[in-house]
């Protein structure tokens, strides 16, 4: 995981395959931060649940919550999956999520 100033030094999105995670807001620090997760080098063959990843990923910044759920629940090895499939049902059942991870320790 790095965060979006290191994935865009580091030629992020044109040297490398990878993709949001999302804003975490770590201890120490009163911003959020958006971060990546590297996946490979340009030229690799993305993986082919980045596209469902990113309309979920989409929809859970609308607010629609059911829907992303839907999807990151039908990517049960992705481990980032299965958090927003949690996060998204706690979302639902406490009325939104501004989405942004907390991050209490290091």
């Amino acid at each position: 995981m790095v965060s979006e100033a290191t994935w865009l030094q580091a030629g992020g999105g044109n040297d490398f395959i990878g993709r949001e995670i999302g804003m975490i807001k770590v201890v120490g620090r009163d911003a959020p931060v958006r971060v990546f997760e590297l996946q490979g080098q340009a030229g690799m063959t993305a993986s082919p649940d980045l596209a469902g990843y990113r309309e979920a990923l989409d929809l859970c910044r609308a607010g629609l919550w059911a829907e992303a759920e839907a999807i990151f629940n039908a990517l049960p090895d992705d481990p980032v999956c299965r958090a927003y499939t949690q996060q998204c049902r706690k979302a639902q059942a406490l009325g939104g999520w501004d989405g942004v991870w907390l991050m209490d320790n290091k």
